[in-house]
């Protein structure tokens, strides 16, 4: 089952148990409000491959997100949403294109360097009682 050469999906039962633990992940990241991006990667390597990760952790982000924007649609701020989004938009775009041309084994260190280091850099952020508002 697991699949670190970035062919993906070998049988059924890979896609059920990636499609079960995208959607616990997203359920989760509704309820607090974070983890899907944090989670999602770590049981969805072995499954989906190291170039499947980041697709299906973008479906599961986009799930949640939508879902946040459909409960909360009345408390919605449309012009701090443009403003949100001129920037946004363009720069993710631009970082799903630099991931798409990465090779698996450069993918999987650029992973994993990013879940190693927001531990301390969350950490440093507490101690100087930084928080994004």
């Amino acid at each position: 089952m697991a699949r670190l050469d970035g062919r993906g999906v070998t049988g059924f039962d890979d896609l059920l148990v990636a499609a079960l633990v995208a959607f616990a992940a997203s359920v989760l990241g509704g309820i607090a409000g974070y983890g899907v991006g944090m989670v999602l990667p770590v049981f969805l390597a072995p499954v989906v491959g190291i170039a499947g990760v980041v697709p299906a952790t973008t479906v599961a982000t986009l799930f949640t997100n939508f879902g946040r924007m459909w409960a909360f649609r009345q408390s919605l701020s449309w012009p701090a949403i443009r403003r949100m989004s001129a920037l946004g938009l363009p720069l993710s775009f631009a970082g799903a294109w630099v991931l798409t041309v990465l090779e698996p084994h450069q993918l999987a260190l650029f992973l994993g360097l990013f879940l190693i280091a927001s531990v301390p850099v969350r950490r440093a952020l507490e101690r100087r009682r930084l928080a994004l508002g």
